[in-house]
């Protein structure tokens, strides 16, 4: 099918225009799904075996995470080439997995070498390094989804992490209940659900691709893509890198307690960020499809920025509820986690308004200026963390994520300038910081001065006001989608 063909609704694997409203629908749903039952898979397994055993599990999981070097900025590529490119997206796969499947090899090879070296842990009886299979497996799934959701596919991605996690889940329930919770066989339980979410989504996939029409011209080489992808591997390095240091910085100046204080607050937030990830993962590959298309761009870019516009405030009145329940949910012990986390909520702000305009870079600019935007922002951030924790603690960890999010933000309107000003789009970009930061910061200032909780309502109502003033309607999050369709 070409790419300007018109899909078959009734057909499953049949390839679509990808949609804001659909995909990041799915997106989310599949986040959600991936959170909870990994969360309860968690819980059960922290029961069943001693603290000792999961530690070593912890241990070796870590070292594997190492093999997400074999995504490479791959994800990145087929979001930005193939559904503008769809007859080229078999040979592109093929290419990507042959790289892949050798970074892959040659760095679990090398974790499985620390790990019998360096680790002072029996990681032979029982075999736990075979956990490594279900991080790897997750890793090479990762290219299968990307190539769904860029073909307008993203309910298949729900399919496949509800398989994933629910196979896990009822595999370590199995164990537990009929085989006396034997640490070998929760092993087996748990890189279960990976190993067949990778076979699944690899079957739709492959299904997906054989049914295109194939075009004769290979237009990327494998040194193409390698050399395309790079740049955006650079978020497998920095944005790690940046969240260790800030870690460290804390544990050095402030302590333990004060490290698990704020790890909770950043938990929290990384949690409301599943909703900015589904959102950037449909925007990317909309704004790639639509990119070479007369007006279609300025568009579909309006459109995305008119859903982030809807999102804001929901995602704000959530994050102070969440917030709030921060010292309920985990003791009374992090309280402070609460007061941190509305500094953090300004940060999921600020992702969730650039959003559109990060994924345009990623859509029409040179690789070479997301890398500008990843090496800018976690170089201010890890200047302010080195600064800011000795002198202010706590908040001066949550300061730093503020500036790494805010300087991302400040490289992307300046290298998409010229579109920026068109439309009123800059206008809405400064209405929806101001609307953030006041918000959060309010918020910020109650926990902080101890106020009494009828302070709380206060924001939520000018808020709500607002979102009544700017005709903020449930029914309007549907449209986004019609008005691509109407073009």
């Amino acid at each position: 099918m070409g790419v300007g063909s018109v899909a078959n609704p009734n057909n499953s694997l049949e390839a679509r225009e990808p949609r804001l409203v659909r995909d990041s629908s799915n997106l989310f749903l599949a986040e959600f799904i991936q959170v909870l039952f990994g969360i309860l898979t968690v819980a059960i397994i922290v029961r069943e075996l001693p603290p000792e055993r999961y530690g070593a599990w912890v241990a070796v999981l870590a070292l594997f995470q190492f093999t997400t070097i074999a995504n490479f900025g791959f994800p990145t590529f087929i979001a930005r080439n193939i559904p503008k490119n769809r007859e080229n997206a078999y040979h592109i796969i093929g290419k990507i997995r042959k790289v892949q499947i050798f970074l892959i090899i040659l760095v679990a090879i090398l974790c499985a070498t620390i790990a019998y070296n360096s680790l002072e842990i029996d990681i032979l009886n029982p075999p736990i390094i075979i956990i490594g299979l279900a991080t790897m497996s997750i890793v090479l799934t990762q290219i299968n989804k990307s190539t769904l959701v860029s073909l307008g596919l993203a309910s298949m991605n729900v399919r496949v992490i509800l398989v994933d996690r629910s196979l896990t889940l009822v595999a370590i329930l199995f164990v537990m209940y009929f085989l006396g919770s034997e640490e070998l066989y929760l092993l087996i339980g748990y890189i279960l659900g990976p190993m067949v979410g990778l076979l699944l989504s690899e079957y739709y996939a492959r299904g997906l691709l054989k049914g295109e029409i194939h075009s004769k011209d290979d237009l990327f080489t494998t040194k193409d893509i390698v050399g395309e992808s790079a740049p955006y591997s650079l978020n497998l390095i920095a944005m790690p890198a940046f969240d260790s240091i800030n870690r460290l910085t804390i544990m050095l100046y402030s302590g333990a307690v004060s490290l698990a204080i704020f790890d909770v607050s950043f938990r929290v937030f990384q949690a409301g960020n599943s909703v900015t990830r589904s959102i950037r993962n449909a925007m990317l590959p909309v704004l790639s499809f639509n990119s070479d298309g007369e007006g279609g761009f300025e568009t579909s870019l309006d459109a995305a920025l008119r859903m982030v516009s809807w999102v804001l405030p929901v995602g704000l009145l959530g994050g102070h509820v969440g917030g709030l329940a921060i010292p309920i949910v985990f003791s009374s012990e992090y309280a402070e986690s609460s007061r941190i986390f509305f500094i953090l909520l300004v940060s999921w702000a600020i992702m969730l308004i650039n959003s559109p305009w990060l994924s345009t870079v990623q859509s029409i600019k040179s690789p070479s200026s997301f890398s500008l935007i990843v090496v800018v922002s976690v170089t201010v951030g890890v200047l302010s963390s080195i600064t800011l924790i000795p002198r202010v603690g706590l908040v001066g960890a949550a300061l730093a994520v503020l500036t790494w999010q805010s300087s991302s933000a400040l490289v992307c309107i300046s290298l998409c300038r010229d579109l920026y000003f068109k439309r009123g789009f800059g206008t809405n970009f400064a209405k929806l910081m101001f609307i953030a930061i006041s918000y959060s910061f309010s918020i910020f200032a109650i926990v902080s001065n101890e106020m009494p909780m009828r302070a709380h309502l206060v924001p939520p109502f000018v808020l709500l006001v607002w979102m009544r003033v700017s005709n903020w309607r449930l029914e309007t999050f549907k449209m986004f989608d019609q008005q691509r369709l109407a073009q």
